[in-house]
């Protein structure tokens, strides 16, 4: 073990109490470690702000156990070298810590850190981008695209007329847009290419355009955003929220889109400005819209959990509650990274996924 940690190293789950998930990380190292899991719910009692808060007025605390008390909480954090935390967390945390030398967050992103004094804080932020259910969020961006392909969405409000299934066309021979190859949209791209589509992208590094790179056919810089999009059946929004990327779909955006496309957003309900988007589908430009998150949902603004009404309304939009990360796949590989994190950390190696606060993730 490096010279600069000390004897014993003080892990702080703050997740709900799961035995299974402690034990493993006990494991990486029994005669080092020494972990606790509190209940981010358990900081709702301190005065200070939980996000989100409605996670933690659903979950009472209960009277028992680590953190218990306030003091108990004020003696985890100022003992902690090491945190990993899950939702709902406290958003004062880094100034209630004297020791802390590392926090992952087990989210792909971190826009919902935005509100918490961990944001830019002095210490090592690592996330599970790439490594956190990509498949199972693929499969349902896919399963989205199916959707408005077969006219699904006119089942779905109980509708049994021959019109309304008008839209029925193939996938295969269609271009799939992503907006951010990273993990999860690579897993898109391969998914798409696998039912015949064409698949076009934007990657945040691409300097210039290439063909055939990277499992899509043609990969776009940023800048060329609106060109990808009018070659676009499909638009899947796969990017991190950062200030870079807040309202990227803007009216503009969506004046450049291919006449009757369908935009997928399984990312961050602010990277569409929705005002322009409810616009779009109103008019006819925007075919459909598959949505698994909205605006306000998980950026660390308090918000009653619900999207815009106007947009829940709409006919041709079906909306998911943030679920395409589920599976029956009970892996939880963002919850191995942070284990392989763990492991790099106990050994002075450098580590996975550290955030770049300038960047945004």
């Amino acid at each position: 073990m490096p010279n600069h940690l000390p004897r014993v190293v003080n892990v702080l789950l703050v997740m709900e109490p799961n035995a299974t998930q402690t034990e493993r990380v006990q494991a990486v190292a029994p005669d080092i470690l020494r972990v606790t899991a509190v209940s981010g719910t358990a900081f709702a009692c301190d005065g200070g702000s939980v996000w989100p808060a409605a996670r933690a007025r659903s979950t009472p605390l209960e009277a028992s156990g680590p953190g218990a008390s306030r003091n108990d909480r004020d003696t985890l954090l100022r003992e902690a070298h090491v945190i990993l935390l899950a939702l709902p967390y406290p958003t004062q945390l880094y100034a209630r810590t004297r020791n802390l030398r590392w926090v992952h967050h087990p989210a792909a992103g971190v826009s919902n850190l935005r509100n918490s004094d961990l944001w830019g804080a002095p210490v090592p932020v690592t996330t599970s981008r790439g490594a956190n259910a990509a498949l199972p969020i693929a499969e349902m961006a896919i399963a989205g695209a199916f959707i408005f392909a077969k006219g699904l969405h006119a089942a779905l409000r109980g509708s049994l007329e021959r019109r309304d299934f008008a839209s029925n066309v193939s996938l295969a021979g269609k271009t799939m847009g992503i907006v951010g190859l990273g993990g999860i949209g690579s897993q898109i791209a391969r998914l798409s290419r696998g039912i015949g589509m064409r698949v076009i992208a934007t990657r945040r590094s691409a300097a210039q355009r290439q063909s055939d790179v990277d499992g899509v056919d043609e990969l776009f810089p940023p800048r060329e955003l609106h060109a990808m999009l009018a070659q676009s059946d499909y638009v899947a929004v796969c990017a991190m929220l950062t200030r870079e990327t807040e309202r990227l779909l803007d009216e503009k955006a969506f004046a450049a889109m291919k006449e009757g496309s369908v935009v997928i957003n399984i990312a961050r309900g602010e990277i569409i400005d929705e005002t322009a988007m409810i616009a779009a589908l109103r008019c006819g430009k925007v075919r459909g819209a598959y949505l698994d998150t909205h605006a306000g949902e998980t950026n660390g603004t308090e918000t009653n959990g619900l999207p815009n009404p106007e947009l829940r309304g709409l006919p041709n939009v079906v909306i998911t509650p943030h679920i395409s990360a589920r599976s029956d796949n009970r892996g939880n590989v963002g919850f191995d990274l942070f284990l392989e994190n763990l492991r790099r950390f106990l050994a002075g190696e450098p580590l996975k996924n550290l955030v770049d606060w300038q960047r945004g993730y």
